[in-house]
């Protein structure tokens, strides 16, 4: 199991992995250039190298690893679902305010590309937001089954607080039909 957050602490990564029985912790940015590089240096001195990731978010058009195991690209139209067809990419970030159809999320059906939602959007919604945000990720999530893609929910945590068992994240999928 992994889990993609957006905060960095060697600590709290020790912590996660054993609390929540992790195997994996990928850590998600808009990295700069060399700054993975320094986040490497942090780890060297650490267990934990093996067991933490670095994903760097693009652009569309702008498709650069920075040094970073993986790539995500964040959704927030339809043209960004069609930059998200490169092969490079390993992650689509889906904003729930995006708009989505069946043949663009067909073109993302592969078995190393995961469509992923944030929970840490669901936590800092109002209630009225919550409820469009579950709508959208079960919308996305019937649309994915049909095209036989992959579908995550990750805590994108911002601090160790707001970290989730991953069970638990995928559990919501399963609460909204999928």
């Amino acid at each position: 199991m992994r889990d993609l957050v957006s905060f960095f602490d060697i600590g709290s990564y020790e912590g996660a992995l054993q609390e929540f029985g992790l195997e994996e912790i990928v850590f998600v940015k808009r990295f700069s250039k060399g700054e993975v590089k320094k986040y490497r240096a942090k780890l060297e001195k650490s267990d934990l190298k093996e067991k933490v990731k670095f994903c760097n978010i693009v652009e569309r058009g702008k498709i650069k690893s920075e040094k970073a195991d993986y790539i995500a690209i964040e959704v927030k139209e339809i043209k960004d679902l069609n930059a998200a067809c490169d092969k490079r990419i390993r992650f689509i970030i889906f904003n729930p305010k995006a708009q989505a159809d069946l043949q663009a999320i067909k073109k993302l059906a592969s078995a190393n590309r995961e469509i992923v939602f944030s929970f840490s959007d669901l936590l800092s919604a109002n209630a009225f937001e919550r409820m469009l945000i579950l709508k959208k990720i079960r919308f996305v999530a019937k649309l994915a089954k049909k095209a036989k893609a992959n579908v995550r929910v990750y805590s994108f945590a911002k601090s160790f607080a707001e970290l989730r068992n991953p069970k638990s994240l995928q559990s919501i999928l399963a609460c909204l039909g999928d």
